[in-house]
């Protein structure tokens, strides 16, 4: 029978505390250079961090300046707008371009049918050069008359004095011969005329088929009129009879939001039918419908200006036209007449405004500088070459500058704060 050797266990603890105390003499060189390392990746950061700041931080000097209080917004333009129609079918060609200025019964296209004006071009061609060869063929003919005409006269003056003087001498024989002489001669001067008017007979009657052939060339082309006086707009967008000054008051936020223009135009060389839109004429005093967060549109005074970049550096007067009230949506319908808007101002129905609502003066900072810690507003002011939070009052600015209570000019401040620790150094 094999004999069975029970082995006794070492207690855990004392075992533990072996291991742990081998782990520890075995690692301890390991954590020293670990540590070692960290100590001097920490230091390194800090010098990297110090070169950023010194490189990467910028720092403006506040100035005392004005800005304006500017409040940017898409905006639809409403004006008065008369949509005109092709009054027959036809070819188009424009004769005005998009944004002219025309008067009424001024012509601003033409509608031709090519085929038509090509054949009865063909016919008053050769209706002009028919006239030609008769006014060729007539020519010695008519020459000859006419110098015949004169040869008569001239003889009628001599036979008149000749017969002066027999009248004088008393020669009544004589008298009679030249009286009957200026007869005949009168009767010949007479003939050469019938034989000339015979000739323009003939020119009259062809030169009155080419006039009635000028004037069916030119009824085929039909004149497109402006009906009043005012800015030609090329373009339709669907909203002309929707979107309108009458009507931009009883809109609605939801309304106004809801429209969307869809730009069409008629372009030169097409083939349209009698009744088709072509073109729009805006005149009077533009409007900006604008859907506002109802804070802005209730702070808006009643009369302000209004700028649009995209369009240059018009700055525009305006008055509060309609102002709505505070809907659901927490939106205000907010319409703005303007005083002496440009006609440009009708060839897009969607613009970008920016309405100046006020000008402040006071310490100028911009916008970049400003930062919120625990829902203060403020700057970094440099103070000694150390960044310093300045808690102050923003009174009104644009996307760029803002006008500020709480710092003084010639104050330098961080204009990049994110990249700065409050109370590090900045230089």
């Amino acid at each position: 029978m094999a004999r069975v050797v029970r082995r006794r266990s070492a207690p855990k603890k004392r075992a533990g505390k072996g291991r742990r105390a081998r782990s520890r003499v075995k690692f301890t060189p390991r954590v020293l250079l670990l540590g070692g390392l960290l100590l001097a990746f920490l230091a390194g950061l800090g010098w990297v961090h110090q070169v950023l700041v010194e490189r990467l931080v910028h720092i403006v000097l506040v100035q005392e300046g004005t800005a304006d209080q500017v409040v940017a917004a898409a905006a639809l333009v409403a004006r008065s707008e008369t949509v005109v129609l092709a009054p027959a079918d036809g070819t188009l060609r424009w004769l005005v371009d998009s944004g002219t200025r025309v008067r009424a019964g001024e012509v601003v296209a033409e509608l031709a049918n090519p085929a038509a004006i090509e054949s009865a071009e063909r016919d008053l061609a050769a209706l002009e050069a028919e006239l030609v060869r008769l006014q060729e063929a007539q020519a010695p003919a008519r020459e000859a008359l006419i110098a015949r005409q004169t040869g008569i006269l001239e003889r009628m003056e001599e036979v008149a004095a000749e017969l002066r003087t027999a009248a004088v001498r008393g020669e009544v024989r004589e008298v009679s011969r030249r009286e009957a002489e200026l007869g005949r001669l009168a009767g010949e001067y007479r003939a050469a005329e019938r034989e000339k008017e015979e000739l323009a007979a003939g020119l009259a009657v062809l030169e009155e088929r080419l006039g009635a052939q000028r004037i069916m060339v030119e009824g085929l082309t039909v004149k497109v009129i402006s009906p009043l006086a005012g800015v030609v707009v090329l373009e339709l967008d669907g909203l002309e009879q929707v979107l309108s000054p009458s009507q931009a008051a009883r809109l609605g936020t939801k309304g106004l939001l809801a429209m969307s223009p869809r730009p069409a135009a008629v372009s030169g060389g097409e083939t349209v039918r009698v009744a088709t839109p072509l073109f729009k004429v805006t005149d009077g005093d533009a409007y900006l419908c604008l859907a506002l967060p109802a804070a802005e549109g209730e702070s808006l005074p009643d009369q302000l200006r209004v700028r649009f970049p995209e369009l240059g550096s018009w700055t525009i007067a305006a008055r509060v036209h309609h102002r709505g009230e505070r809907e659901r949506n927490g939106l205000m319908l907010v319409v703005l007449q303007l005083t002496g808007a440009p006609g440009q101002l009708g060839l897009s129905r969607i613009v970008t405004a920016e309405l100046v609502a006020g000008t402040y003066h006071g310490p100028l900072v911009p916008r970049r500088a400003l930062l919120r810690r625990d829902g203060v507003t403020g700057v970094l002011a440099v103070v000694r070459n150390v960044a310093e939070f300045r808690e102050v009052t923003v009174l009104g600015g644009d996307g760029e500058r803002v006008v500020v209570r709480g710092v003084e000019a010639g104050t330098e401040v961080v204009l990049n704060p994110w990249l700065v620790r409050e109370g590090s150094a900045v230089r």
